[in-house]
């Protein structure tokens, strides 16, 4: 039997603490989400893992700008770019719905909607 290297990936809640049009001035730990968020990709971008799977909440709130969005999804296009396939399944931070999701169209980037997008043997 082989092994199947999965990178698993959850509640990195990008966008948090990162205001586009800050009204204070302060340190912000949002730039260190993505910091975090790219680390934790680097084994998928060294193709040292057959998959990635996100289970959730990948970004801060269901209502973001598309800036936001195409910010998260860079990272995961540069994964699917290397040939390795990523799974998305959206979390209650996104109400079970990536916003923009135009935004993440790739081949190699599946995003879970539904049960119904599992096969019948994995619901």
């Amino acid at each position: 039997m082989d092994i199947i290297r999965v990178l698993f990936l959850a509640d990195t809640h990008l966008g948090y603490d990162l205001p586009f049009r800050p009204r204070i001035e302060r340190r912000r730990r949002g730039p260190e989400f993505f910091a975090n968020f790219q680390r934790a990709l680097q084994p998928a971008l060294d193709g040292r893992v057959d998959c990635v799977v996100h289970g959730g909440d990948l970004l801060f709130r269901s209502k973001v700008p598309a800036r936001l969005v195409s910010m998260a999804f860079e990272p995961l296009k540069q994964v699917a770019d290397s040939g390795t396939p990523v799974y998305l399944v959206p979390g209650n931070h996104e109400r079970s719905a990536i916003p923009h999701r135009h935004l993440g169209e790739h081949p190699l980037i599946h995003t879970f909607y539904k049960a119904a997008d599992l096969p019948a043997a994995e619901r």
